[in-house]
């Protein structure tokens, strides 16, 4: 998990020293035409590194889970009690379970048509970190709002599961016994 961090860390400050240098050696027409295109390779590095995240969360629920052989509650019930544990983002949601939303913003925001953005009940996670209809910036946004400022900090989202994960498995071991 933490190479892949740091391979997706890497090819963001590879890509941001590239903006850099173009700003020194262009003119302003080539320079717009390199910004796009780096900008939204950092998008795709984003969303990869979301998608990492969501397996890693994914890996710890499972073993979470498993240490809690005498459990009852469905596993819907329990994914969504536990990703509500850890730190928090803001009153309605923890870190967690905006980097689920987040992961899933990646793979499934195509899908999602202007009447599902438009509707005050959906999508509410992406919506609280401020993901917009459009926006060739989401994942940049959201990387910031959950403490990653300059993008290639993306070491910030395995701290934050990493952090959870403590908790969840200390929970998990004390209601085994």
């Amino acid at each position: 998990m933490r190479n892949l961090s740091t391979f997706f860390a890497d090819a963001i400050k590879m890509v941001i020293k590239d903006i850099e240098r173009a700003s020194e050696d262009m003119d302003a027409e080539e320079l717009q035409f390199v910004i796009y295109e780096d900008i939204e390779f950092i998008e795709t590095l984003l969303s990869a590194s979301f998608l990492v995240i969501q397996t890693y969360i994914t890996l710890v629920l499972e073993k979470a889970k498993a240490l809690c052989k005498n459990s009852h509650e469905s596993h819907a019930d329990y994914k969504k009690r536990i990703l509500k544990k850890g730190p928090s983002f803001d009153e309605n949601y923890s870190k967690i379970e905006i980097l689920w939303a987040l992961a899933n913003y990646v793979k499934h925001n195509e899908e999602w048509t202007q009447d599902i953005w438009k509707n005050p009940e959906a999508k509410q996670e992406v919506k609280a970190v401020g993901l917009r209809l459009g926006s060739t910036g989401n994942l940049r946004k959201a990387a910031k709002a959950l403490g990653n400022e300059n993008f290639s900090d993306t070491s910030v989202f395995i701290k934050i599961v990493d952090d959870w994960a403590k908790e969840i498995y200390e929970e998990a071991s004390s209601a085994s016994t």
